[in-house]
Formats: structure tokens, C-alpha cells, sequence
């Protein structure tokens, strides 16, 4: 595995001269997750702002990542049309997946705080592996992320606590900051992800 720096590296490098759509992905994301928190009212026991982030921004969230990956991995800059294309493809297989992996994290913080983050870890990769293998059924994919992110959560942990900073920076600009944010933490996720796969020899 490379360092954390090397990753933030190769983002930036691969989003120099794409920053337009790389901004604009990030904004169509970002609104869509922020509409899902303002519709609250309640439709037999469930409010509509959950039925529109488990129906909507999930699928979006699943898609921006992935859009990325592909980004990083050189396969056209087109993020936005591959964020819905990906995002809605496979829809109640990725849906179902995502709905599992939020249950169980929730369990485990109900559980203890700690081994609710620790299992947030282990599961982070679990939507590129939902639709790099499309395969797996729903667990099988839970499952495969807990095993790639074996001997690496805390190496994943401090990656992602390095952009914590950045964070509060942006959110000094009123969120305005985030829209360069998000893609740069995306395109450095998908990095990592990559070298795990590659580590792992698995996918």
C-alpha cells in the first residue's frame, strides 16, 4: 500500500484540467443529499426524506464513487452520466446492499461506539465491490469489503482523518469548498481502494 500523500498525489494529478465536471458531479451529489433532509413528512411510519435518501441519494452516492474510480482508472471524464448510469444500474441489488450495510453499522453503534466506527471501516469498500461484482449477492459483498479492509482499517482511518482538516477549511467558505473537496477524498478513495484490490488479488 502507498501513503496516504501518495494518494492525494495521484488524485490531484488526475483531476488537473478536469476540475469542471469533477465540481459539477460534486454539486449534483451534494444537492440531491441535502434535498433528502428536507422533506420530513411521515407516510406510514417513514418519513419521505428516507424513502428519498434509501431510493435516490444512496443510489447517487453509490454512482459518485464509482464514477470516480472509473475516472482514476482512466476510463473517460464523463463522472456525471456515469454517476447516474452506475448509480441506477443494478438498482434494488445496490439498494439492498446499501440498506444491509447501514443496518449493521447502526446495530453495532447501538451496540458500543467504537465497534460501530471499526465495522464503518471495514465496510467502507462495499460499494465499489457491489458493482464490480455484481455477482456477489448483498452479504457476500459486505462480507468481501470486512475482508479486503482486514490489517488496513486503521491505515483507512488516519487516511481519511487527513482530510478532516481540509473539511474545516471548506466549511469557512459556507460549503462552497466542499465542491473541490468531495472529488479530491473520491478520487484518493478510489486509489486506495485500487492498491486493496491489488494487494488482495482479488476482483
Amino acid at each position: 500500500m502507498k501513503t496516504r500523500q501518495e494518494y492525494k498525489d495521484a488524485a490531484l494529478a488526475k483531476l488537473s484540467g478536469f476540475w469542471g465536471p469533477a465540481v459539477l458531479a460534486s454539486f449534483i451529489y451534494y444537492l440531491l443529499n441535502s434535498s433528502s433532509m428536507l422533506a420530513g413528512k411521515e407516510v406510514s411510519g417513514i418519513t419521505s426524506s428516507s424513502l428519498f435518501t434509501i431510493l435516490i441519494a444512496w443510489p447517487v452516492a453509490i454512482g459518485y464513487f464509482n464514477a470516480f474510480k472509473e475516472f482514476q482508472n482512466g476510463e473517460g471524464s464523463d463522472i456525471v452520466s456515469k454517476m447516474f448510469k452506475i448509480g441506477f444500474n443494478n438498482y434494488i441489488h445496490q439498494v439492498v446492499t446499501e440498506f444491509l450495510k447501514h443496518i449493521f453499522i447502526i446495530l453495532w453503534i447501538l451496540l458500543l461506539i467504537v465497534p460501530g466506527i471499526i465495522m464503518a471501516i471495514a465496510y467502507s469498500m462495499t460499494e465499489y465491490i457491489m458493482v464490480d461484482r455484481p455477482d456477489l449477492s448483498p452479504m457476500e459483498a459486505i462480507r468481501e469489503s470486512k475482508r479486503l479492509m482486514n490489517g488496513h482499517k486503521m491505515e483507512f482511518f488516519i487516511f481519511w482523518l487527513s482530510f478532516i482538516g481540509w473539511a474545516l477549511l471548506a466549511c469557512c467558505t459556507f460549503g462552497i469548498g466542499l465542491l473541490w473537496l468531495m472529488p479530491y477524498y473520491a478520487s484518493a478513495k478510489a486509489h486506495f481502494y485500487k492498491d486493496l484490490v491489488a494487494q488482495n488479488n482479488s476482483l
